[in-house]
This record gives C-alpha cells, structure tokens and sequence, in this order.
C-alpha cells in the first residue's frame, strides 16, 4: 500500500493488511452505522422535501409525468374499466400511446388515485424518496450524494419507479419491487 493508504487506514484503525493493495477492504463497523432514529428522521425530511418538489414539478400546466399514465389507469380501474383498452381521449397526444406498466405498477398506485395529480405524484415519489434514503444511510451518510444527482431529480421530475427499483436492488427482501418495472428490474435483480 502507498503511503497515503496507510496514513487513512492508520487514521481509521485500520489493519494495514486490509486495503486496496491488498485486495481487501473493510467493513464498516456496526458503531459506525448512523443511528436508527436520526436515519428515520433524516429519511422522512428527504421524502417530505422531495415530495414538495415532485408535486410543484408535476402541479406545471401542460405537463405529463410518466406517473399520469398510472395514476390514470388506477382511477379507470377504479371505475371499473380496464386500463389496458380504456384511457381518457380528451388528454390529447399523450394518451396515443397505450399503458404498456405492467398491472402492479398500476395497483400501487390505487391508494392515491383519487388525488390530483401532482398530490398523488409528490407522495409517491416523497415515500419512493424517503425509503431509498433509509435505505442508503444504513453504513453510513456519503451515499445520500446520490439523491443529488441528475437521474434521482429526473425521477422526482417524471414520476419514476427507478427509485423503488434502486431500493429493491439493494434490499434483497423487498425484490417484489422490481415488478413495478420489470425492464430495469431484472437487471436490477440480477
């Protein structure tokens, strides 16, 4: 190992035969995982922020987020129609296209079908926002950068899954979610 190797490893506590050099890294240790509670609390601060955010940018007159075309079969489901053959034909061009979302991707969005959309797109994406957060934060805080980068705000902007599928990637036990999109999912999963 390099000097500079060894003067970080030796600032850590590290063992100078677990680095880079020796192909061997170390684990964060259990202390140093944040606590459970300030996790919790910074996660629902994250969701609560990117929640307003998903809502002001989905609230824009004239625009269609990728979330409308679920948020929209899950009002015609739940009006009793199929959301595979019936979509609204006053919406204009967006709507030429039919809702290619597989039926789970539509069932999630059940709950908030009733909302408007930007309400029920900004508490999708805060609650997307804030378990990925929780998720990230359990070795420590360096991985919430990546809610900063481009492809996260474009998620918040267009109302997308790729924040759930991130999160099912990285927690085995909530895989299931890769079947919100299966596209990105499976590769997720693999």
């Amino acid at each position: 190992a390099d000097a500079c190797t060894l003067v970080a490893m030796r600032q850590q506590d590290v063992p100078p035969d677990v680095g880079p050099a020796s192909g061997v890294t170390a684990e964060p240790s259990v202390s140093s995982a944040p606590e459970i509670r300030l996790r919790l609390i910074v996660a629902i601060a994250i969701g609560l922020v990117s929640g307003l955010v998903a809502y002001l940018l989905h609230a824009r007159p004239g625009f269609w987020a990728d979330f409308a075309f679920l948020w929209t079969g899950a009002r015609v489901l739940l009006a009793g129609g199929d959301p595979y053959v019936t979509l609204p034909n006053d919406w204009g061009d967006w709507f030429d296209t039919p809702l290619l979302y597989p039926l789970p991707t539509v069932l999630l969005a059940v709950p908030v079908a009733r909302l408007s959309l930007a309400a029920a797109g900004g508490i999708m994406m805060g609650f997307s926002a804030a378990l990925l957060a929780f998720v990230l934060t359990r070795n420590g805080w360096h991985r919430l950068l990546m809610l900063a980068s481009a492809p996260f705000v474009m998620a918040l902007n267009l109302g997308q899954w790729s924040p759930l599928v991130t999160t099912a990637a990285l927690v085995p036990t909530l895989g299931f979610l890769v079947a919100l999109k299966p596209n990105i999912g499976l590769a997720a999963l693999a």
